[in-house]
């Protein structure tokens, strides 16, 4: 028998390629490369926001905690939420030994629970990448389905279905649950000065002419005096 028909100059779906798909197991490190080839596939963010009402949690982010107060708003963002993705994978073992199901089991094992932390369990941490492609989430579903076998009955050919339930990064949580949009203040202390507060907020310390501006502070230099000290700054958005 020849080459695989459908990918000729491959024999098997681990050929190396840096355009090869991968899933990867966050928790171990480990690996595991996957046949990806689609004519389309959908990633959906949905914004969760409530009906109008009244008296509803606004977030306010303080020294950079966040807290919540009741208050009367119009239509509140509650988070972003990602939607969960399902792909298609593809094995094919025309010519070599690789056994597809030994492999299909790999990612089926990703469903079972290995992680733990007393009585708490929980599936790894798996992301699914391709090119630039980057998702994060938990495995909740790895279907395979068998379609083509030897004369001895070793399967040659596979599809397994996959599907991921989103897990929002850490890095990206202040995006998704909406904190940077959120109202923003410092408590002032002895030490602080108007520059190193629009450094550790702004990452520019220049930007302390805007805090100064918004809290009517007419000269920064003598910042703080004994009265701002547990004074609550207002940090504004910086114009775009």
């Amino acid at each position: 028998m020849g080459l695989n028909p459908f990918f000729p100059s491959e024999k098997d779906y681990r050929a190396t390629n840096s355009e090869r798909a991968f899933i990867k197991n966050e928790d171990t490190g480990d690996t595991f490369t996957v046949m990806f080839n689609p004519t389309e596939y959908s990633y959906k963010l949905s914004a969760d926001d409530s009906s109008k009402d009244t008296e509803l949690d606004v977030l306010t982010v303080s020294d950079g905690k966040v807290s919540s107060e009741k208050d009367s708003v119009d239509l509140p963002f509650h988070v972003t939420a990602i939607s969960d993705l399902s792909i298609d994978l593809f094995y094919h073992a025309y010519e070599s030994s690789v056994d597809i199901r030994a492999d299909i089991q790999d990612i089926q094992d990703l469903t079972l629970p290995s992680e733990s932390s007393g009585s708490i369990r929980r599936r790894p941490e798996c992301s699914f990448n391709w090119g630039e492609f980057y998702y994060l989430g938990y495995i909740t579903e790895a279907d395979a389905k068998y379609t083509m076998f030897s004369s001895e009955g070793k399967p040659l050919r596979a599809e397994l279905g996959v599907t991921f339930q989103a897990i929002i990064p850490e890095a990206d949580k202040n995006k998704y649950f909406g904190y940077e949009g959120c109202r923003k203040t410092w408590t002032v202390k002895g030490s602080d000065r108007l520059d190193l507060i629009a450094n550790e907020i702004y990452q520019d310390a220049k930007m302390w002419l805007f805090i100064a501006k918004e809290n009517g502070i007419d000269n920064p230099i003598k910042f703080p005096t004994p009265n701002d000290i547990g004074r609550q700054l207002i940090l504004p958005d910086l114009p775009t």
